[in-house]
């Protein structure tokens, strides 16, 4: 009887580790899928410089299972004014929990500064995009607003 109950436990124990690891790829994969690739759009922060005119916003973004990496590109359009960050996030269920760590590149204009930002990018499965707002402790908060152009 003790072997019995021993051996169904095995099985058990088998089966939730069996199933763990197909609901963890299984969750990989459509992750990878939804979020990963080229994302555009724009960043708009309403008390900035640019008002609701906004910036034009790139998302670079590699999926490893629920951690995101990547660069984020952001622009004023029509000049040459640019700035490239590291990018760096979370994913849980359909949110994007991201910051930009570091600046890579940039040109600036005299007397302005590109903003680090962190915040939470909200998926909208049916469309496609990415929005949400976002934070900077030397910046006016903002929102960013995404489509993705390329997948992963």
């Amino acid at each position: 009887m003790a072997h019995h109950k021993a051996a169904q436990r095995v099985v058990f124990v088998c089966f939730v580790l069996i199933c763990g690891c197909a609901v963890a790829q299984d969750s990989v994969g459509v992750t990878r899928y939804e979020f990963g690739g080229v994302w555009v759009g724009k960043m708009i922060q309403p008390n900035g410089p640019r008002g609701q005119a906004g910036y034009s916003q790139f998302l670079q973004l590699w999926v490893h299972g629920s951690f995101v990496q990547g660069v984020a590109r952001i622009e004023i359009p029509d000049t040459s004014f640019y700035g490239e960050m590291t990018f760096s996030g979370a994913i849980r269920n359909d949110s994007l929990f991201f910051s930009e760590d570091s600046i890579l590149s940039q040109k600036e204009r005299e007397g302005y500064w590109w903003c680090l930002k962190k915040g939470v990018l909200i998926l909208d499965r049916s469309t496609m995009r990415l929005a949400g707002e976002w934070q900077s402790r030397d910046c006016d908060p903002g929102r960013i607003e995404l489509h993705r152009i390329f997948e992963q």
